[in-house]
């Protein structure tokens, strides 16, 4: 099979679609939650502690895809192919899905900072963090990708090397 015929596997996510998914999950947050607050609907708290979870996903990244990493820089011997490309790909989705839930929490945030109940203003506060909890998992989640991105040469090393 040719270089032409070879299928491309999952590319790394770019900054421009994470700034887009940023803006996009911006500003449904933000009309969201001021529709909410405006509406007769009741409030659901956001608890005090929702930044832990992108926090621990965060951590899971990067420990699930330092063996990817330690793989393609010659220092772990084998990995399953599998294994490798699943790690991969939940890379991606936390690089993605934690810009998505940055942006939907840090809309709420403008949208709550913005007005003077006090409960609102606890409510801020509680979406600021896990915004800034969110944009640490989605840069794990880059960087995961980073580690497990391989150049398109890697394949033909070993093969070029016993034919010679």
């Amino acid at each position: 099979m040719g270089d032409a015929e070879r299928e491309a596997g999952p590319e790394m996510t770019s900054a421009k679609q994470m700034v887009g998914w940023l803006v996009l999950s911006l500003l449904i947050g933000f009309v969201g939650a001021a529709a909410w607050i405006r509406s007769t609907v009741p409030l659901v708290a956001i608890p005090d502690f929702t930044w832990t979870i992108p926090l621990v996903l965060a951590v899971g990244v990067l420990v699930s895809a330092w063996p990817v990493k330690a793989m393609a820089d010659g220092k772990k011997r084998t990995m399953n192919p599998l294994t490798a490309a699943r790690i991969a790909v939940f890379c991606q989705a936390c690089s993605r899905g934690g810009m998505i839930l940055a942006g939907i929490c840090l809309g709420a945030w403008f949208a709550f900072s913005g007005e003077n109940a006090v409960f609102l203003n606890e409510q801020a506060s509680a979406a600021l963090w896990a915004g800034v909890a969110s944009l640490v998992l989605a840069g794990a989640g880059w960087l995961g990708e980073w580690w497990c991105s391989i150049d398109d040469d890697d394949d033909d090393a070993p093969a070029a090397a016993q034919g010679a």
